[in-house]
């Protein structure tokens, strides 16, 4: 499915292939769309743009949309049963015309993956397909189709081979990525090629393109892995602007960034190793609205997932399941949720505990684990000092509240935990704040604490690390 904003008629228009007809395999492209002047954003469709009767498309086929400002435009994109590249389209809220042929006996696989892109410095829309080299060969290059107001009146024109490719096949069927980056005046192209290392192709302005950039070391993600692309301009309006690239890896899902003119930043890891699987689907946008970007991933079990940041901040740490798939019954696991802060109740204030700073969490043992930080004393002259460290389970986790047993110690107040570094002894820190021993990402630590006699050893001796706002 592809989707795009199209100012002109102030919509939102969805895309996919259909089996209208009732044909096993293959279809027709169809639409949806709501806009404020019809029905009041409420969905229409689905419709069918005219002319597809005698090109069907596959089911399953990869679909592309944009909208091209130049001409007023909306773009659909797509690679018929026949290996044709179509492109049907609108001009502003006129009636779709029939679909056009940008390239024909080309050896292009029907369905193929296809990314397009607008590229305000020469005013041209771009789009991108890997084609076989040989009849017979899964391996390919990626050739490219543009049109411009400027080159013969918006006829497209194309193929046209894109360089630096003889040495590196790129897989056919490969995922691409098309986008425009603003700071640099660059139309950026990136795939995974035939040796599983990331690559951009890319050209400044209306200068020719560059040679095959190699982001990543080969063996980095399969073959023609899943890649997304989005531009993200610096929400504070600072200039830190970014153009930030996604990989579903055969693990996990893959960040790749750059910030203006500067080198792109080496691979990092969005999501847990072995939490994804290969040939998950990804995609990437921005929501000004929220100041966030957002990237939705592919999953197994939910409809999808999203990860998201705020404002150049930290990504969150973990995917959040957007929805169910249908007949899937819901996950049954605790998650955690950032509800409330909790701040002390009877069963922590009397074992000295008024309030507390909420820090990270885990579930071990069947029980789930809360590491608080800087317990204050206010008043208090015995027991544990200023700022010590409260660890507490929940004996009850519902809807309604948190009932929170405190591990306590022989003197009856609550008992701290401390951090071992590998390198010095026993040390007061916060998991949370502990340049060595953060509860994220791959740094292990022991979080070790006194217990008391209604608590099993094994429970309270040793947490695993964990990392903050999970789901357990």
């Amino acid at each position: 499915m592809a989707a795009a904003y199209h100012p002109p008629g102030g919509s939102l228009e969805c895309f996919v292939a259909s089996d209208v007809d009732g044909q096993r395999g293959s279809g027709v492209v169809v639409g949806f769309f709501k806009a404020q002047a019809d029905d009041q954003w409420r969905w229409q469709g689905p419709f069918e743009p005219p002319g597809q009767q005698h090109v069907p498309v596959p089911l399953g086929a990869h679909i592309a949309a944009v909208h091209y400002p130049p001409a007023a435009t909306l773009e659909v994109f797509y690679v018929d049963d026949a290996s044709v590249v179509r492109v049907v389209w609108k001009r502003a809220n006129d009636p779709w015309q029939a679909p056009v042929a940008l390239a024909e006996g080309a050896l292009v696989p029907p369905g193929s993956p296809i990314a397009v892109a607008f590229h305000p410095p020469g005013g041209s829309l771009e789009a991108f397909v890997g084609e076989r080299l040989h009849p017979d060969d899964d391996a390919g290059a990626l050739v490219g189709f543009f049109k411009a107001q400027a080159v013969d009146q918006w006829r497209w024109q194309g193929p046209f081979a894109l360089p630096g490719q003889d040495h590196v096949a790129v897989p056919v069927g490969a995922h691409l990525a098309a986008v425009h980056y603003p700071p640099g005046g660059t139309l950026e192209v990136l795939y995974v090629d035939a040796r599983g290392a990331v690559r951009v192709l890319w050209k400044r302005d209306n200068e020719p393109w560059q040679s095959p950039a190699q982001l990543t070391a080969d063996g980095f993600a399969p073959p023609g892995a899943p890649v997304a692309a989005v531009y993200y301009p610096d929400p504070a309006g600072a200039g830190d602007d970014h153009l930030e690239a996604f990989v579903g890896g055969p693990d996990a899902v893959w960040l790749l960034w750059k910030r203006k003119d500067e080198a792109w930043q080496p691979p990092y890891p969005l999501t847990e190793p072995g939490s994804s699987h290969s040939g998950l689907p990804l995609s990437a946008a921005t929501h000004s609205a929220g100041n966030t970007l957002e990237v939705l991933a592919g999953d197994p079990t939910f409809f999808a997932r999203v990860m998201w940041k705020e404002r150049n901040r930290t990504w969150r740490p973990c995917p959040v399941a957007i929805a169910n798939r249908f007949g899937v019954n819901p996950s049954s696991s605790v998650a955690t949720t950032r509800m409330m802060e909790i701040t002390g109740g009877p069963a922590l204030s009397n074992v000295g505990v008024k309030g507390v700073d909420l820090g990270a969490n885990t579930e071990h043992l069947g029980a789930h684990y809360f590491l608080f930080g800087d317990v204050p004393r206010l008043g208090r002259v015995n027991g544990p000092p200023q700022d010590a460290d409260l660890v507490a389970f929940a004996a009850g986790l519902t809807s309604d509240g948190v009932q929170l047993v405190p591990v306590v110690g022989a003197d009856g107040y609550f008992a701290p935990f401390t951090v071992k570094r590998p390198d010095v002894s026993w040390t007061p820190q916060t998991p949370t704040k502990h340049p060595r021993a953060r509860l994220a990402g791959a740094a292990r630590c022991t979080c070790s604490f006194s217990c008391s006699r209604d608590l099993t050893e094994s429970r309270c001796r040793t947490l695993s690390p964990a990392r903050e706002s999970c789901p357990t």
